[in-house]
């Protein structure tokens, strides 16, 4: 994707960077073993149209709920505005737009709940602006702001779509974590809570996941110390959200880190900068101590299920760990350029994942 597309604006640069792949390999191979498609060990599908069965220039297929609901966004015809898209995975892939704000062009969707509610981003003026779509709706929501007159995104949202967490300028213009919590009536008409950064003299932080279970919010994001320097971060709430505590999840030498997602247990997932210009894949547990493992030493590791499937980037092509297993059974997608985006929890016979693959977007069943 070019660099208009992945660094929208500057409150989304670290997810920007990681939404960088190479579109340049061939789409979702053909299903030679016999296998249905979309089965585990099947061949996938490609997600490649808009609305009405348009075929598009290029798409995103970036998160898929327990329900097969994708979300994502496309490019229409070559250096075309960016649209957000839902695609209901069921007998055959269909598509489904998802406006920007009336009047404007611009619209992208990160991630999806469990009811069908995608979040995401649409222009407004010369802004970018939070929004959400509700589910089975082409209509945007504008999320409240932190500042009327800034920039702001919503990167993620818990499963039961009570939380969406993401970034928003606030009245100096610094880009802050920030939580959307839903009121009883499940609408969300509050301003983004502010999340709490405990590096000294920071002035960037953005929230890309978030997990709930009951009382207890888990948030996974990154800030920059006063040095320009990230930190992978996750933020805990045992009370529904009064109170969060920060913690530092960057270890002792790295060059850099950044957190992309924390599952209902509080395990987190991302990639640390081991050496200048070297990145991981990595886990941080749920202990106290948020002991880092490495899953791959070239990549980076976008989400995590509730099983504790995780899925990412391996030497630049997409991969599947399983972190309850010895060894984390590595299992690569396909055999050129891709990566995976996100996954849900799937069923007895395995979990679905998404992601993109020769500049389409793609589903595919893992076990």
């Amino acid at each position: 994707m070019k660099e208009k597309e992945t660094n929208m604006n500057n409150t989304m640069k670290y997810l920007g960077i990681f939404f960088v792949v190479a579109l340049l390999a061939a789409g979702c191979g053909s299903n030679n073993n016999g296998i249905a498609p979309l089965a585990a060990g099947g061949g996938g599908v490609t997600i490649d149209q808009a609305a009405g069965g348009v075929p598009v220039n290029s798409a995103s297929a970036l998160d898929i709920n327990d329900n097969n609901v994708v979300v994502g966004f496309l490019e229409p015809t070559a250096g075309a505005t960016f649209q957000a898209a839902a695609w209901n995975v069921g007998a055959a892939v269909t598509p489904r737009s998802l406006d920007p704000i009336a009047g404007n062009a611009f619209s992208a969707a990160y991630a999806v709940d469990d009811e069908g509610k995608a979040i995401g981003q649409s222009s407004k003026g010369t802004q970018k602006v939070a929004v959400y779509w509700p589910a089975g709706a082409s209509t945007p929501v504008e999320l409240p702001a932190l500042n009327a007159a800034g920039n702001s995104g919503a990167l993620g949202i818990s499963a039961d779509g009570s939380c969406i967490v993401g970034d928003a300028q606030d009245a100096g213009l610094a880009s802050q974590a920030v939580i959307w919590i839903a009121d009883a009536g499940g609408n969300f008409t509050s301003p983004p809570v502010v999340l709490p950064v405990s590096l000294v003299g920071s002035a960037f932080s953005s929230a890309n996941g978030v997990a709930r279970a009951g009382a207890q919010i888990s948030v996974a994001g990154v800030a920059e110390d006063r040095l320009g320097v990230a930190h992978a971060m996750v933020w805990t709430s045992t009370d529904g959200g009064a109170i969060f505590s920060a913690a530092d999840l960057r270890t002792a030498g790295e060059a850099g880190s950044q957190a992309m997602a924390v599952n209902a247990s509080g395990k987190v997932v991302g990639e640390a900068e081991t050496a200048p210009g070297v990145f991981a894949a990595v886990l941080w547990d749920n202990t106290a101590a948020h002991t880092r493992t490495i899953l791959a030493e070239n990549g980076t590791a976008s989400a995590i299920n509730d099983a504790g499937k995780v899925v990412g980037t391996a030497s630049g092509k997409a991969t599947v760990w399983n972190t309850a297993v010895q060894g984390f059974a590595p299992q690569t997608l396909f055999a050129t350029a891709s990566s995976v985006y996100g996954t849900n929890n799937g069923d007895a016979t395995g979990n679905f994942v998404v992601g993109v693959n020769g500049g389409k977007g793609f589903v595919k069943k893992v076990n």
